[in-house]
Protein backbone atom coordinates (compact mmCIF):
# COMPACT_ATOMS: atom_id res chain seq x y z
CA UNK A 1 0.00 0.00 0.00
CA UNK A 2 1.51 3.49 -0.90
CA UNK A 3 4.76 2.34 -1.49
CA UNK A 4 7.05 2.51 -4.95
CA UNK A 5 10.15 0.09 -3.75
CA UNK A 6 11.32 -1.83 -6.47
CA UNK A 7 11.22 -5.21 -6.38
CA UNK A 8 14.31 -6.51 -8.26
CA UNK A 9 16.54 -9.78 -8.04
CA UNK A 10 13.66 -11.19 -5.97
CA UNK A 11 11.89 -14.98 -5.52
CA UNK A 12 8.83 -15.19 -4.37
CA UNK A 13 7.94 -19.11 -3.67
CA UNK A 14 4.88 -21.08 -2.48
CA UNK A 15 2.83 -18.11 -0.72
CA UNK A 16 -0.86 -17.45 -0.42
CA UNK A 17 -2.92 -14.58 -0.13
CA UNK A 18 -6.66 -13.21 -1.67
CA UNK A 19 -4.41 -11.01 -4.20
CA UNK A 20 -1.01 -10.94 -5.58
CA UNK A 21 -0.34 -14.12 -3.30
CA UNK A 22 3.48 -13.25 -4.63
CA UNK A 23 3.36 -9.30 -5.29
CA UNK A 24 0.30 -7.29 -4.21
CA UNK A 25 0.62 -3.98 -5.29
CA UNK A 26 -2.31 -1.46 -4.26
CA UNK A 27 -2.84 2.53 -4.31
CA UNK A 28 0.82 3.08 -5.38
CA UNK A 29 1.71 6.73 -5.72
CA UNK A 30 4.12 6.13 -8.51
CA UNK A 31 5.50 3.71 -10.52
CA UNK A 32 5.65 0.02 -9.18
CA UNK A 33 8.76 -1.63 -10.91
CA UNK A 34 9.14 -5.80 -10.61
CA UNK A 35 12.75 -6.28 -12.81
CA UNK A 36 14.66 -9.82 -12.82
CA UNK A 37 12.34 -11.77 -10.37
CA UNK A 38 11.28 -15.62 -10.09
CA UNK A 39 7.22 -16.23 -8.83
CA UNK A 40 6.71 -19.92 -8.18
CA UNK A 41 3.67 -21.96 -6.83
CA UNK A 42 1.98 -18.97 -5.43
CA UNK A 43 -1.89 -19.23 -4.65
CA UNK A 44 -4.22 -16.35 -4.64
CA UNK A 45 -7.72 -17.17 -4.10
CA UNK A 46 -8.85 -14.12 -5.88
CA UNK A 47 -7.01 -12.30 -8.21
CA UNK A 48 -2.80 -12.78 -9.46
CA UNK A 49 -1.48 -15.66 -8.12
CA UNK A 50 1.94 -14.17 -8.91
CA UNK A 51 1.64 -10.44 -9.17
CA UNK A 52 -1.86 -8.42 -9.03
CA UNK A 53 -1.29 -4.51 -9.41
CA UNK A 54 -4.70 -2.86 -8.34
CA UNK A 55 -6.98 -0.15 -7.50
CA UNK A 56 -6.12 3.68 -7.75
CA UNK A 57 -2.36 3.37 -8.74
CA UNK A 58 -1.15 6.48 -9.99
CA UNK A 59 1.48 5.69 -11.96
CA UNK A 60 2.31 2.39 -14.09
CA UNK A 61 3.34 -0.52 -12.82
CA UNK A 62 6.09 -2.57 -14.75
CA UNK A 63 7.05 -5.68 -15.59
CA UNK A 64 10.43 -6.72 -16.79
CA UNK A 65 12.16 -9.79 -17.37
CA UNK A 66 10.13 -11.70 -14.57
CA UNK A 67 9.20 -15.59 -14.78
CA UNK A 68 6.33 -16.60 -13.58
CA UNK A 69 5.64 -20.35 -13.36
CA UNK A 70 3.28 -22.38 -11.72
CA UNK A 71 1.07 -20.19 -10.03
CA UNK A 72 -2.32 -20.19 -9.35
CA UNK A 73 -5.59 -17.95 -9.21
CA UNK A 74 -9.18 -17.49 -10.09
CA UNK A 75 -8.20 -14.39 -12.38
CA UNK A 76 -4.50 -13.89 -13.66
CA UNK A 77 -2.62 -17.37 -12.78
CA UNK A 78 0.43 -15.23 -13.20
CA UNK A 79 -0.44 -11.78 -13.67
CA UNK A 80 -3.34 -9.42 -12.65
CA UNK A 81 -3.79 -5.89 -13.37
CA UNK A 82 -7.31 -4.61 -12.04
CA UNK A 83 -8.76 -0.54 -12.28
CA UNK A 84 -5.23 0.93 -12.08
CA UNK A 85 -3.37 3.77 -14.09
CA UNK A 86 -1.47 1.96 -16.60
CA UNK A 87 0.57 -0.89 -16.99
CA UNK A 88 3.57 -2.11 -18.88
CA UNK A 89 4.57 -6.10 -19.28
CA UNK A 90 7.32 -7.16 -21.01
CA UNK A 91 10.21 -9.92 -21.84
CA UNK A 92 8.90 -12.26 -19.37
CA UNK A 93 8.29 -15.62 -19.38
CA UNK A 94 4.60 -16.77 -17.95
CA UNK A 95 4.79 -20.52 -17.79
CA UNK A 96 2.17 -23.22 -16.25
CA UNK A 97 0.17 -20.91 -14.75
CA UNK A 98 -3.27 -21.77 -14.07
CA UNK A 99 -6.73 -19.63 -13.31
CA UNK A 100 -10.13 -21.08 -12.49
CA UNK A 101 -12.12 -18.22 -14.53
CA UNK A 102 -9.93 -16.40 -16.31
CA UNK A 103 -6.63 -15.56 -17.78
CA UNK A 104 -4.32 -18.67 -16.81
CA UNK A 105 -1.65 -16.45 -18.06
CA UNK A 106 -2.58 -12.63 -17.96
CA UNK A 107 -5.66 -10.95 -16.55
CA UNK A 108 -6.30 -7.13 -17.45
CA UNK A 109 -9.23 -5.17 -16.16
CA UNK A 110 -10.63 -1.52 -16.78
CA UNK A 111 -6.77 -0.77 -17.08
CA UNK A 112 -4.84 0.39 -20.26
CA UNK A 113 -1.18 -0.28 -20.97
CA UNK A 114 1.00 -2.02 -23.21
CA UNK A 115 2.43 -6.03 -23.35
CA UNK A 116 5.46 -6.62 -25.51
CA UNK A 117 7.74 -9.61 -25.87
CA UNK A 118 5.83 -11.90 -23.80
CA UNK A 119 6.34 -15.55 -23.74
CA UNK A 120 3.12 -16.68 -22.42
CA UNK A 121 3.29 -21.11 -22.78
CA UNK A 122 1.25 -24.04 -21.04
CA UNK A 123 -1.04 -21.51 -19.02
CA UNK A 124 -4.82 -22.97 -18.30
CA UNK A 125 -8.20 -20.92 -17.99
CA UNK A 126 -11.39 -21.63 -19.05
CA UNK A 127 -11.59 -18.28 -20.47
CA UNK A 128 -8.04 -16.85 -21.91
CA UNK A 129 -5.80 -19.67 -21.19
CA UNK A 130 -2.93 -17.50 -22.06
CA UNK A 131 -5.14 -14.07 -22.05
CA UNK A 132 -7.73 -12.27 -20.67
CA UNK A 133 -9.21 -8.74 -21.28
CA UNK A 134 -11.68 -6.96 -19.42
CA UNK A 135 -13.20 -4.11 -19.96
CA UNK A 136 -10.16 -2.67 -20.91
CA UNK A 137 -9.35 0.59 -23.70
CA UNK A 138 -6.03 1.38 -24.79
CA UNK A 139 -4.48 -1.97 -24.63
CA UNK A 140 -1.47 -2.83 -27.24
CA UNK A 141 -0.28 -6.26 -27.23
CA UNK A 142 3.11 -6.83 -29.43
CA UNK A 143 5.35 -9.01 -30.41
CA UNK A 144 3.98 -11.56 -28.04
CA UNK A 145 3.96 -15.30 -28.14
CA UNK A 146 1.13 -17.23 -26.75
CA UNK A 147 1.31 -21.32 -27.42
CA UNK A 148 0.88 -24.72 -26.10
CA UNK A 149 -1.79 -23.31 -23.72
CA UNK A 150 -3.98 -26.83 -23.35
CA UNK A 151 -7.31 -25.91 -22.12
CA UNK A 152 -10.05 -23.01 -23.14
CA UNK A 153 -8.93 -20.44 -25.88
CA UNK A 154 -5.68 -18.68 -25.97
CA UNK A 155 -6.67 -15.61 -25.92
CA UNK A 156 -10.43 -14.49 -24.69
CA UNK A 157 -11.25 -10.69 -25.00
CA UNK A 158 -14.71 -9.04 -23.36
CA UNK A 159 -15.04 -4.99 -24.70
CA UNK A 160 -13.13 -3.22 -27.19
CA UNK A 161 -10.39 -5.36 -28.84
CA UNK A 162 -6.36 -4.65 -27.52
CA UNK A 163 -4.21 -3.01 -30.59
CA UNK A 164 -2.66 -6.31 -31.68
CA UNK A 165 0.19 -7.25 -33.76
CA UNK A 166 3.41 -9.02 -34.64
CA UNK A 167 1.90 -11.70 -32.00
CA UNK A 168 1.74 -15.71 -32.51
CA UNK A 169 -0.94 -17.47 -31.05
CA UNK A 170 -0.78 -21.13 -31.52
CA UNK A 171 -1.87 -24.48 -30.09
CA UNK A 172 -4.58 -23.43 -27.93
CA UNK A 173 -6.20 -26.16 -26.66
CA UNK A 174 -9.40 -24.06 -27.38
CA UNK A 175 -10.40 -21.55 -29.92
CA UNK A 176 -6.87 -18.98 -30.42
CA UNK A 177 -9.00 -16.42 -30.63
CA UNK A 178 -12.82 -15.28 -28.67
CA UNK A 179 -14.43 -12.14 -28.73
CA UNK A 180 -12.48 -10.75 -31.07
CA UNK A 181 -11.81 -10.84 -34.64
CA UNK A 182 -9.11 -13.53 -35.55
CA UNK A 183 -6.09 -11.26 -36.82
CA UNK A 184 -3.53 -14.31 -38.05
CA UNK A 185 -2.11 -12.84 -41.43
CA UNK A 186 -2.82 -9.48 -40.77
CA UNK A 187 -0.82 -6.80 -39.34
CA UNK A 188 1.86 -9.09 -38.69
CA UNK A 189 0.04 -11.65 -36.57
CA UNK A 190 0.94 -15.19 -36.77
CA UNK A 191 -0.30 -18.90 -35.81
CA UNK A 192 2.39 -21.24 -36.01
CA UNK A 193 4.56 -23.58 -33.84
CA UNK A 194 7.15 -20.93 -32.31
CA UNK A 195 9.34 -23.89 -31.84
CA UNK A 196 11.22 -22.99 -28.99
CA UNK A 197 14.51 -25.21 -27.61
CA UNK A 198 13.41 -27.35 -24.70
CA UNK A 199 10.21 -25.52 -23.30
CA UNK A 200 9.95 -28.82 -20.53
CA UNK A 201 12.74 -27.57 -19.01
CA UNK A 202 12.27 -23.85 -18.81
CA UNK A 203 14.15 -22.74 -22.59
CA UNK A 204 12.26 -20.90 -24.09
CA UNK A 205 14.96 -19.52 -26.95
CA UNK A 206 14.02 -19.86 -30.24
CA UNK A 207 15.50 -22.30 -32.49
CA UNK A 208 17.02 -21.16 -36.04
CA UNK A 209 13.99 -22.45 -37.54
CA UNK A 210 11.34 -20.81 -35.75
CA UNK A 211 9.30 -18.76 -37.66
CA UNK A 212 9.16 -15.93 -34.66
CA UNK A 213 12.84 -14.95 -35.06
CA UNK A 214 12.85 -11.52 -37.43
CA UNK A 215 9.44 -11.55 -37.15
CA UNK A 216 7.89 -8.80 -34.66
CA UNK A 217 8.01 -4.86 -35.15
CA UNK A 218 10.46 -3.86 -37.83
CA UNK A 219 10.45 -1.05 -35.29
CA UNK A 220 12.32 -2.61 -32.69
CA UNK A 221 15.63 -4.33 -33.13
CA UNK A 222 17.16 -6.97 -30.67
CA UNK A 223 19.52 -6.30 -28.11
CA UNK A 224 21.20 -9.56 -28.87
CA UNK A 225 22.39 -9.49 -32.67
CA UNK A 226 20.75 -5.80 -34.36
CA UNK A 227 18.50 -7.23 -36.62
CA UNK A 228 14.15 -7.04 -36.07
CA UNK A 229 13.00 -7.94 -33.20
CA UNK A 230 12.49 -11.44 -32.65
CA UNK A 231 8.54 -12.59 -30.83
CA UNK A 232 8.97 -13.70 -27.76
CA UNK A 233 10.32 -12.81 -24.25
CA UNK A 234 14.21 -12.77 -25.59
CA UNK A 235 13.24 -10.40 -28.72
CA UNK A 236 13.25 -6.63 -28.89
CA UNK A 237 15.85 -4.12 -27.17
CA UNK A 238 15.55 -5.39 -24.02
CA UNK A 239 15.52 -9.61 -24.59
CA UNK A 240 19.01 -9.75 -23.64
CA UNK A 241 18.65 -10.86 -20.42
Amino acid sequence: DNDITPVEDCTFLDNQASRGAGIHSDEAWGDVWVIDTLLEGNVATDRGGAIQFSENTTGTGHILNVIATNNQAAYGGAISVFDSNSFSLANSILDGNRASIAGGGVYLDNTPGDVVNLTIHDNQAPAGAGFAQTDCTGVDVLNTIIADNPSGPGVTISGTAPNWNYNDVWGSGGANYSGMTDPTGTGGNLSQDPNFDDPNTGDFSLLGNSPCINAGTPALTDAVDGTRSDMGAYGGPYGGW
